[in-house]
């Protein structure tokens, strides 16, 4: 079985189509609309009250690092109402500013001071005369790989929320999903080929999506030139209250992209490589299991029920194959340092190991 970027491709535009008839592609739609809608009012409007909305909400959750609890929203929500009511959309008095800085300092998930908070308002109220051409600024910034004011995440969400689809906000889930399927290994382009970087991963969702997904439309919109609705759908398949399918721990049995996926096919490339080591080494499926399901790092090593000669010319002709077989099938550290003692290694064999 070999990885097919091309498979992987056409696999995601069958994704695609089984989210939106599933139980929240309703959702999706509407969050789809409300971007777009957004995007619509900021032309119509250089101040739109969405897009402050969305940009106060973006800063005070750093870039949706730390959501708000749905009280906390709601007064937020009141209290934005209020000042625009207040100030009826001039954002640039001397007031209306100092007024912001304070809202911000408030609603911040993570600490804030009131002079960071201040010098924040100034740079984008002070800085710029409507949000508009805020927003276009940001834009250019985050397209030449510059910092936006939001950070990098949090600039690209707010982009993305006011429907520059040609941004996506690369957060955890999308991280594993990309390093998982093989997009990141595939797609990466030269020079960005570090999975710890965000702009590399952004690059290689970029480059996925003009590839393998141009010409695949939803509302009208082509998928190859919007990474940023692509992201969209990755974070609905993978989100922990979405459908969670490739979260934190992947379901890969009910996984649609299974036999297209790099994690996938490495799965079963290690299901082989294992059936044939324990063929070698004489242990039966039985032998398997018992070894590898039913030692629970809680509780003594059931000893009396496991072949030990077989294990110890194991442990002595491929430690490292009996090492990673241990890992990859739920061992805790204690249980395999123990394991690996009973099978004759040294201790300063374990130790290189486990140190």
């Amino acid at each position: 079985m070999q990885f097919s970027p091309k498979k992987l491709g056409d696999g995601f535009k069958h994704l695609i189509d089984w989210m939106m008839g599933g139980r929240f592609g309703q959702e999706i739609r509407v969050s789809l609309q409300t971007h777009q809608q957004q995007r619509s009012e900021l032309q119509s409007n250089a101040d739109a009250e969405s897009a402050l909305r969305s940009l106060l909400y973006t800063k005070v959750t750093n870039g949706l690092a730390r959501e708000m609890s749905c009280s906390r929203k709601a007064q937020f929500d009141t209290e934005v109402g209020s000042f625009l009511v207040k100030h009826k959309g001039n954002l640039r008095t001397s007031q209306a500013m100092t007024d912001l800085a304070a809202l911000v300092q408030r609603y911040s998930v993570f600490k804030i001071t009131q002079g960071n908070a201040n010098e924040w308002v100034q740079k984008v109220f002070g800085g710029y005369p409507t949000l508009r051409t805020f927003t276009e600024d940001q834009h250019r910034l985050r397209k030449n790989g510059e910092k936006g004011l939001l950070g990098d995440k949090g600039t690209d969400h707010y982009l993305r929320d006011l429907g520059f689809f040609d941004r996506a906000p690369v957060d955890r889930h999308e991280r594993r999903f990309l390093i998982r399927t093989g997009i990141f290994h595939a797609f990466t382009t030269k020079g960005r080929q570090d999975p710890l970087e965000y702009d590399c991963l952004h690059d290689a969702l970029t480059t996925f999506s003009l590839f393998c997904l141009q010409g695949k439309k939803v509302a009208a919109i082509d998928l190859g030139s919007a990474p940023g609705l692509v992201d969209l759908f990755v974070w609905f398949y993978c989100a922990e209250d979405k459908y969670n399918v490739c979260g934190k721990t992947p379901k890969c049995v009910e996984c649609r992209l299974n036999d297209a996926c790099l994690y996938g096919l490495a799965n079963i490339q290690s299901a082989i490589a294992r059936a044939q080591t324990m063929q070698e080494y004489g242990l039966a499926d039985a032998d398997v299991n018992r070894l590898l399901h039913e030692i629970e790092s809680s509780r003594r090593l059931p000893t009396e029920r496991i072949d030990w000669a077989k294990i110890r010319h194991w442990a002595n002709e491929d430690p490292d194959g009996l090492v990673l077989n241990l890992k990859q099938f739920g061992m805790e550290r204690s249980a395999v340092r123990a394991f690996l003692k009973k099978a004759g290694l040294t201790p300063r064999q374990i130790d290189g190991y486990y140190p």
